[in-house]
């Protein structure tokens, strides 16, 4: 009889394991899917201002005055307001656009299966367009900045969205 108690009670035990295994392995899946849903977070909003706040600082190949001395995005932007060109010839509005679009394209991927589903890019000086870049849809659903100063008590706004 005491031999019949004992096998019960292994039983039991075995019995309690096997739930624990398959109770952490639910667990488990359960995790993965919740990891997996926070790899596809949407963008917050300082990420567009910091990226809008690198973009102006970025250092292009167009030089204004001698060979060497490379501008920035900012200083390009300011000679295509005035309308001037690089010392090599090239338009400073297309240099503005050439290097603006690499840096979106490089920096936000836009598809189905990325949580990003476009952009918006747009600077205005005065309330007239100087530039304006998109990629993917609109949606309802986006983050943005708008980075605003000054060239010569003139308004310069640059605002930024990020469609998900």
């Amino acid at each position: 009889m005491k031999g019949k108690m004992n096998k019960k009670g292994q039983e039991e035990m075995v019995g309690f394991a096997l739930i624990v295994i398959v109770m952490a392995i639910v667990l488990l899946i359960f995790l993965s899917f919740v990891i997996k849903g926070k790899s596809k977070q949407e963008v917050e909003s300082y990420e567009a201002s910091s990226f809008i706040q690198s973009v102006l600082q970025y250092t292009t190949n167009c030089s204004k005055d001698y060979e060497m001395n490379y501008q920035t995005i900012q200083g390009v932007l300011f000679e295509c307001i005035k309308g001037e060109a690089c010392l090599d010839g090239r338009d400073s509005c297309e240099v503005l656009k050439k290097e603006i679009e690499g840096m979106l394209k490089s920096s936000w991927k836009v598809g189905n299966e990325s949580p990003i589903k476009g952009y918006s890019f747009r600077i205005e000086f005065e309330g007239e367009e100087i530039l304006s870049l998109s990629e993917g849809n609109e949606t309802s659903n986006y983050k943005g900045s708008l980075q605003s100063f000054r060239k010569a008590g003139k308004p310069v706004e640059i605002r930024f969205k990020i469609f998900y």
